[in-house]
């Protein structure tokens, strides 16, 4: 056994695997003496380390910090819906461009990122809302069941005055965002708007989405029973527009909620005047 110490990945990537931080390690046996050169990779995924191709077994100490300063300098896009109608555009031109078979991996992949630029707009779109109008996070810190167990130490806020506000961003970010029924009780409180639009529909088939692209992730695209599921252009198609709508609506009420928000800062000066 041997300690290594291994490099942080680079956290500013458009793609994930482009963050991988490969490093080589010279181990040398205290028994035999037998050198060894062991190849680590560090990305966002984790760390893994291999001898001669071999994987093995490797104990971890991570440090969060580096990931945790990314969080807090990370901004939204200034345009959260145009970021997500591109990435949805790419992937459905990719699927109608691809004539891939609807069991391909492709289309698994192409399902499964579509799930994940939705989360990638929840995430963004309320980080924004928060950033930008106090009035929204004030409800969020106040009902909001990721913020209101978090307990700070007087001592901690003296030596960071910016402690608090950390630990908030951290917390927001931290979120599953394809933990639907999590993620609605988010925006309700945030809003306090409905966070599903009226078409039922919606609501049923993207938390049936989001459990198929489990088995996408951790079942290499095959359900408990061991079907693989199958990914044509209707089906892809279906839930892109079920995404849509969801943005869509969000997007609407997000706009009513930041209205009601101005005009009830506005009769509040008036009266302060009167």
């Amino acid at each position: 056994m041997d300690e290594l110490e291994v490099s942080s990945p680079n956290f500013n990537v458009e793609r994930m695997t482009d963050g991988d931080l490969v490093e080589e390690h010279n181990v040398c046996c205290p028994v035999c003496d037998t050198d060894y050169e062991v190849e680590t990779v560090n990305g966002l995924w984790g760390i893994t380390a291999n001898i001669d191709g071999n994987d093995i077994n490797i104990d971890l100490e991570p440090d969060y910090d580096d990931y945790e300063d990314y969080l807090l300098s990370y901004e939204p896009a200034n345009n959260v819906v145009g970021a997500f109608e591109k990435s949805e555009t790419e992937l459905l031109d990719l699927l109608t461009n691809s004539n891939a078979t609807p069991t391909s991996v492709l289309n698994r992949m192409i399902y499964s990122q579509l799930i994940a630029t939705m989360e990638a707009y929840l995430s963004d779109k309320i980080l924004m809302l928060s950033t930008e109008h106090d009035a929204i996070k004030r409800r969020l810190i106040e009902k909001a069941d990721f913020i209101r167990d978090k307990t700070l130490k007087v001592t901690d806020l003296l030596l960071d005055p910016e402690k608090a506000e950390k630990t908030f961003k951290l917390g927001l970010q931290k979120l599953l965002y394809h933990d639907l029924e999590r993620v609605e009780k988010l925006y309700n409180v945030a809003l306090a708007e409905p966070f599903w639009p009226a078409n039922p529909d919606v609501k049923i088939e993207l938390e049936k989405a989001v459990l198929i692209r489990h088995d996408c992730v951790h079942r290499n695209g095959a359900d408990i029973t061991g079907r693989i599921h199958s990914f044509d252009e209707s089906v892809i198609g279906t839930l892109a527009k079920h995404i849509t709508d969801l943005v869509e609506h969000i997007e609407d009420k997000a706009e009513c909620s930041i209205q009601k928000i101005k005009m009830a800062a506005t009769a509040q000066t008036l009266s302060a005047q009167n």
